[in-house]
Order: structure tokens, then C-alpha cells, then sequence
């Protein structure tokens, strides 16, 4: 494993991102200095099309780095690769203008390579593509809407609806849409938990520790009005406050964030119910989707 501090990658990062840019300007402003070709703007384009190609390409790279990053990265690590992408299209841009007025690309075949590359770099976009698309429900005519149960900052460890983003995914198929959160400074451990719907607590538990053979440790189920069942799980020990038959409202505390069960950190773990098929779950006043390293605020 590297040694390298994320200040470290971001410091390298943005290195690049300098480099990128700058070298690209360079070589634009060198074009431009040195070439005396004659001919009008749009005849110089028509006979340097291939150039084209670059910024094509490196845009569906910018394109796979973005979303690749969205998979595996998330806070200020992710803004410095998304800056990354952006200055390779850009630095692509200033390359493609330089060659404008370049006409020996048209002397030679090779630029049939670059196209079949730019074809086989868009192919591995939409694989990638495919993924964040398949980790969004199709259909949120039966998702349910939710408050954000926790106040803060925090980040989604794991959600979607691919198993690449979400282990919950098929594991078992009732928890296809669960999410787990936790803070994006600090620890979650002792974090309150609020309730993020109105309804009925139809299940408590509130002495299992960390460790415990019972996988989901603590938990409070809700259920609905149009009986939908919403868990959370691995909850704090000894503090769970609500009671079973005892009715809740958006905003009232039922507990503490904690690593209960089989959590191997401390997260709280959410997902929705109804008639044994996995519910997707909403939040916010924006009816947000959440995803894995989608960061929220309340």
C-alpha cells in the first residue's frame, strides 16, 4: 500500500492539471507563431478533420475518469479528479486547435487508427455508463419519500442498485436499494438518529454489541401508512429510544449511530419494504436518489 497522503494525491493531481493545460497552450501558441500556411479558416478545418479525433477521444477518457472516480472516490479526492478530466478536454481542445492549420495529417492513413481508437474509448464509457444507469431505480413510482434521518455532513458508504456500488444488492434481494451512511469528518459513533418518516415502530432492538452473531445488530423498524417497513440498523447499544406501538413523527430522535452486529465500522444502514420486495427510498425535500460517495447535507 502507498504511503502517499490524500493531500499528497491532491497536491499530484493538480500538478498535472497544471501541466495538461499549460503544455497544451504551449503547443497552441507555438501553431500559431510558426505556421504559414495560406488559405481561409474554413479550408484549412475541412483539410485538418482528423485533428478532430483528439479532443473526441479524450473526451470519452475525461468521460471514464469521471465515472470510474464517482464509483471508488468521493470529497475533496473526487473534485481534484473530476478537475483532472476536465483539463485533459481542455488541454485536448488547445491540441486540436494547433493542428488546424497542420495538413500532412492528410497525407497519411494513421488517423484510421485514431478513429477505431476513439471508438473502442467510447465503448469503455458506456460500460461504465451502463453501471451508474443500472444503479438508478427505473421506476420511482413506488419509492418512498424520506427525511434524512441524521444531521450534518455525511457520505453514502454503499447504495445503488448495482452490486458494483451496493453489496446489499441481492444480499438478500429485500435490501437491492439499501444505503449505509456515515460522516464525512470525524466519527458516527453516537451521532443521533432521527426518524425519517412518520408511522409505527413495529420492531425495537437495543442490547446487542458490536460483534454480536445477529448481523443487523440494533435496529428500529417503521412501519408506513401505506405499510412500507423502513430498518435501520446497527444502531448504539442502549440507545435505542423508541418502543414498539408507539407511533413517531419526521424529525423525532429514536437513537444513536453505532457498529452493532456485523458492521465493521460504524455507519447507519437503512433500506425500505413492502411485502418482502425491496422499496426504493427518496430523500430530502428534493426526492433525492442516493448513490455510493453521493454526499448530502441537513
Amino acid at each position: 500500500m502507498s504511503s502517499m497522503s490524500m493531500n499528497n494525491y491532491e497536491i499530484v493531481i493538480y500538478l498535472l492539471v497544471i501541466w495538461f493545460v499549460a503544455s497544451g497552450a504551449y503547443r497552441l501558441w507555438q501553431a500559431v507563431k510558426k505556421n504559414k500556411e495560406v488559405g481561409s479558416l474554413p479550408q484549412r478545418l475541412r483539410k485538418a478533420w482528423p485533428s478532430f479525433l483528439i479532443p473526441l477521444a479524450v473526451f470519452c477518457i475525461a468521460t471514464s475518469i469521471l465515472y470510474g472516480a464517482k464509483l471508488f472516490f468521493g470529497g475533496r479526492l473526487l473534485i481534484a479528479i473530476i478537475t483532472l478530466a476536465c483539463s485533459l478536454v481542455i488541454a485536448a481542445i488547445f491540441d486540436m486547435l494547433s493542428t488546424i492549420k497542420i495538413q500532412y495529417l492528410m497525407k497519411y492513413p494513421q488517423w484510421k487508427l485514431s478513429l477505431h481508437f476513439a471508438a473502442m474509448l467510447m465503448g469503455l464509457s458506456a460500460i461504465i455508463f451502463v453501471i451508474m444507469l443500472k444503479s438508478i431505480p427505473g421506476n420511482n413510482k413506488h419509492a418512498i419519500n424520506l427525511d434524512f434521518p441524521v444531521q450534518g455532513e455525511w457520505r453514502v458508504a454503499t447504495g445503488g442498485r448495482f452490486a458494483i456500488t451496493n453489496y446489499h444488492h441481492d444480499n438478500p434481494p429485500v435490501q437491492n436499494y439499501a444505503i449505509d451512511i456515515v460522516r464525512t469528518q470525524g466519527s458516527s459513533e453516537g451521532e443521533s438518529i432521527y426518524a425519517p418518516l412518520n408511522g409505527l415502530v413495529v420492531k425495537t432492538v437495543k442490547d446487542r454489541w458490536p460483534g454480536s452473531t445477529e448481523a443487523e445488530g440494533n435496529i428500529i423498524i417503521i412501519k408506513s401508512d401505506d405499510d412500507v417497513l423502513v430498518c435501520m440498523a446497527h444502531l448504539q447499544q442502549g440507545s435505542v429510544l423508541a418502543k414498539v406501538g408507539e407511533r413517531v413523527e419526521r424529525g423525532d430522535q429514536l437513537a444513536k449511530c453505532g457498529e452493532t452486529g456485523s458492521a465493521e465500522s460504524t455507519h447507519l444502514h437503512i433500506h425500505a419494504e413492502r411485502d418482502g420486495k425491496a422499496i426504493p427510498m427518496l430523500f430530502g425535500k428534493r426526492n433525492n436518489w442516493l448513490m455510493r460517495n453521493d454526499i448530502f447535507h441537513n
